[in-house]
């Protein structure tokens, strides 16, 4: 009984490593093309990219899924500090709404301290940043 019990453990926690890496593995890809479409100065279409990765690919503790929130969030930040506010809030925006619904909330802080730098942003605009950010 107990060898059984081990046996199907050992199933289960294989397809969750393999599972794990499967997703970093297309996760790193997709950073991969991002990286390309940045290099070819297409903005817009890179940082998209970077968001799927996070919307497809997540899995906790997954680097990818981290590099790609920080490359977003650091557009957002390089936006602002240039004064081109729109690219700025639709930034924060991506990164805030890329996550997948999930029982918690993956980098919970940052996605609450994100929100309030949007509302600030949208502020300067004279936007409502409150329609394009998760409630």
């Amino acid at each position: 009984m107990f060898s059984k019990f081990i046996k199907i453990i050992s199933v289960l926690a294989v397809m969750f490593v393999m599972t794990w890496v499967n997703l970093n593995y297309r996760g790193a890809e997709k950073l991969s093309q991002g990286d390309v479409l940045l290099s070819e100065k297409r903005e817009r279409l890179a940082y998209e990219t970077y968001a799927e990765v996070i919307s497809m690919h997540y899995a906790p503790f997954s680097p990818q899924v981290r590099k790609a929130f920080d490359l977003i969030v650091n557009y957002g930040s390089a936006s602002e500090k240039r004064g081109e506010y729109e690219k700025a809030l639709w930034a924060y925006a991506l990164a805030s709404n890329s996550f997948p619904p999930l029982l918690y909330t993956p980098y919970g802080n940052e996605r609450r301290a994100l929100k309030k730098r949007a509302l600030a942003v949208s502020q300067k605009i004279g936007s409502n940043a409150r329609d394009s950010l998760l409630p």
